[in-house]
């Protein structure tokens, strides 16, 4: 194969999936997504953009709201890996903390959302390990970007998608 000395290339070990153009950095997905409402496409009304929970330095890239449910949505430019997982459950634990009750009282299941552009093992490792409870309010996407036409689109990664890449790697 011969490249060009501009050329970007990526070498993996391991089997990864990446379905459009990557942003340069996570600031420019997350102002990408607010300013063109593309929370909604996976559900989410509104948002609150940079939300730091009480006691704490961290900010959620967006927390959002469905009705009354609680959403944190945390993305990553590129790869999340293990770290991003536990940045959404931290995230969450924070907003159990800060009264995520609904109007009856009753506390509520926080709605866990962690967006890549890059399906990779470390993060499908990571959300395996997750329990089933766990796992029933969490969900991954990939977003698909495409920077000639400016759409970008969410794609679901399952529980299958995640089996099936674990096992493709000691193929």
């Amino acid at each position: 194969m011969t490249t060009d000395w501009r050329t970007s290339i990526q070498i993996s070990g391991y089997p990864y999936i990446r379905m459009g153009h990557l942003f340069e950095k996570e600031r420019y997905l997350e102002d990408y997504i607010a300013k063109h409402g593309l929370y909604s496409k996976i559900g989410i009304e509104t948002v609150h953009r940079q939300y730091s929970p009480k006691g704490t330095r961290d900010k959620l890239d967006f927390l959002g709201k469905m009705g009354e449910q609680k959403i944190v949505l945390e993305l990553k430019h590129q790869d999340g890996g293990k770290s991003a997982v536990e940045q959404v459950l931290r995230y969450a634990g924070y907003l159990m903390g800060d009264n995520a009750k609904d109007s009856t009282g009753i506390s509520m299941n926080i709605r866990k959302i962690l967006v890549t552009g890059i399906q990779n093992r470390e993060t499908a490792f990571a959300i395996k390990a997750l329990t089933t409870e766990e796992r029933e309010n969490f969900e991954w996407y990939l977003y698909n970007y495409n920077s000639k036409t400016g759409d970008l689109d969410f794609v679901r990664i399952t529980e299958k998608d995640i089996e099936n890449q674990l096992s493709a790697q000691f193929n």
